[in-house]
């Protein structure tokens, strides 16, 4: 189940958790990101290695409610990546593929060509178009020699969503509270609870969705609130500009 909407003029700021459904599951193309085989390096991981990765993704919005163990599982599939000074290793647009944790090196995080942010060791990316089935929502370029661990779409992917099921009497209850699903059976929602829903994590002040931005996918509040804004402002209405649980992001528009 996924949102056919945007926030068209809305900016939300979170102090909360919140549960995401998802677009229905894809295998990751073969095709995708032809040029990353080339970057491939032979490198064994060492503790040294599994704890920076295991911190990483536990710092990651996505992986933040994984297990030491199936964070575990993730480490065993990983392969490790190797890029030079101005190579890219994600491009804005591209269908994904993996999802990297940066040993070492830097990278520079690049939307609609304007730099944004700059990664250093231990920072994740590429979860977004692997969870979402959308197009990489940024590019990611090698600001020097750049080495770092990655693992393929579909083992992600079947990590969080396993993960999932594990949760399937909270996430109903969840989706219970969420009125727009109302029409929805009950095999229907318990489909969405063992398949669509995925945690994230966020600390207060994030910027779950700017102004105008496009979502990939439909945002229900799990716990805490997310403030509503426009132009800078808390927006006016009822629930004077604020989200608790069980509402929605795109009740916004």
């Amino acid at each position: 189940f996924r949102s056919p909407t945007s926030l068209d003029g809305t900016t939300v700021k979170r102090k909360a958790k919140l549960g995401k459904t998802l677009r229905p599951a894809a295998a990751v193309a073969v095709e995708a990101e032809t040029h990353l085989p080339a970057h491939k390096r032979e490198r064994t991981r060492d503790d040294a290695s599994n704890s920076l990765i295991s911190e990483g993704m536990k710092k990651n919005r996505f992986c933040q409610h994984l297990g030491d163990a199936e964070i575990l599982d993730i480490c065993e599939e990983m392969e490790y990546f190797v890029f030079e000074a101005g190579e890219t290793i994600v491009k804005q647009g591209d269908t994904g593929s993996y999802f990297f944790v940066l040993q070492e090196g830097e990278v520079e995080v690049s939307v609609n060509g304007a730099v944004v942010r700059t990664m250093h060791s231990g920072s994740t990316f590429g979860g977004i178009a692997l969870l979402y089935n959308c197009p990489r929502t940024a590019t990611v370029v090698a600001t020097g020699t750049a080495g770092m661990w990655g693992v393929s779409g579909a083992v992600f992917q079947k990590a969080l969503r396993e993960n999932a099921k594990e949760r399937l009497t909270e996430n109903m209850n969840l989706l219970e509270q969420v009125r727009i699903l109302d029409g929805l059976s009950a095999s229907q929602k318990a489909h969405i609870g063992k398949c669509g829903l995925v945690n994230e994590h966020f600390i207060a002040g994030h910027v779950v969705a700017g102004e105008g931005e496009t979502l990939a996918a439909l945002y229900i509040v799990k716990s805490g609130t997310v403030h509503v804004m426009r132009g800078g402002a808390r927006r006016a209405g009822a629930a004077g500009g604020e989200l608790e649980g069980g509402e929605f992001v795109t009740a916004l528009n």
